[in-house]
């Protein structure tokens, strides 16, 4: 119970810190051959940074951010065939970034 009250209070205070470690997860998933997952939270990632509420904060250099959203995706490509990834990846960018309460 705490657990999920926390995350609820995370999502309602620094939304950000959830979201900005998306693309690390994506590489690392990817690199385990669990393409389709990455593909997902790239997609998530990209669309809530791109709305207008997005804080604009950056856990990491703009560079290496950038550089590490370029990994991912490269290496959730090499795995899935290009339909299935952007397939994937839509499906994310199309719905809301937070999951919905248990």
């Amino acid at each position: 119970m705490a657990a999920r009250d926390l995350e609820s209070l995370v999502f309602l205070v620094a939304p950000h810190l959830i979201i900005s470690q998306f693309p690390s997860a994506a590489w690392a998933m990817a690199h385990s051959g669990v393409a389709e997952e990455a593909a997902r939270l790239l997609g998530a990632y990209d669309h809530h940074t791109s709305m207008p509420e997005c804080f604009g904060f950056h856990q990491n250099r703009p560079e290496a951010e950038a550089e590490i959203r370029r990994r991912a995706g490269d290496e959730g490509r090499a795995v899935l065939d290009e339909r299935s990834y952007e397939h994937a990846y839509a499906r994310a960018a199309a719905s809301p970034s937070r999951r919905p309460p248990r």
